[in-house]
């Protein structure tokens, strides 16, 4: 009996992340953004290659790729909050260079108008903001929001096919921001965006 209950219990746990997974990849910007840019801010898919998510999985202080324009927003390199460290190299040869990809990003900022938001299949480099600015204007400047995010190397290690969402850069009132719930194409649910600070005129409605 005992090992019955265990079997289904093991199913069910089976069947619980399968549904998760499932639903994570359904949230992912490659999988909604053909049937919805329509409704969103204009986008460019850059699919990226294998040593370059090597790249963004890497550990400990992060040197900077080769481009031909640098980054922007690199002027502060260190955040003490959580001992993130970026670095150009003194010598070119040890700085790793994509320029498939750089000549893929640049194209894609100019597509959507000359300054752009960078994510991963689900996150921004939010946490990066310590950096100066979360636009880009270059490669450079999403590869150095890129290596300084947690959070993007959080999708860049869990994801099967990493791609980069180049947007265009639109600044959004707080208060204009929600996260809305859908079941069976309906929408059945909307809540603040930023649940830690008030927005009165949300307040109560």
């Amino acid at each position: 009996m005992a090992a019955l209950e265990e079997a289904a219990s093991s199913a069910e746990e089976d069947a619980v992340a399968a549904a998760l997974e499932s639903n994570d990849e359904a949230c992912s910007i490659a999988a909604w953004y053909d049937a919805h840019k329509a409704l969103t801010f204009k986008t460019v898919l850059v699919p990226l290659p294998a040593p370059f998510v090597e790249w963004l999985r890497s550990d400990g202080p992060c040197v900077l790729p080769r481009t031909k324009y640098g980054a922007r927003v690199t002027a502060r390199t260190h955040n003490r909050d959580d001992d993130c460290e970026l670095s150009d190299s003194d010598d070119d040869g040890g700085a790793p260079h994509f320029p498939a990809v750089e000549k893929a990003i640049d194209e894609a900022i100019a597509a959507v108008g000359g300054c752009a938001f960078v994510k991963l299949n689900w996150s921004a480099p939010k946490d990066a903001a310590w950096l100066g600015s979360l636009e880009c204007a270059t490669a450079g400047d999403a590869f150095a929001l890129l290596a300084a995010s947690s959070l993007v190397k959080d999708d860049a290690a869990r994801a099967l096919n990493v791609v980069l969402a180049v947007r265009r850069f639109v600044t959004v009132e707080p208060s204009r921001e929600f996260r809305c719930f859908v079941l069976d194409g309906r929408l059945v649910a909307a809540c603040q965006r930023r649940a830690l600070f008030s927005v009165p005129r949300v307040d109560g409605v």
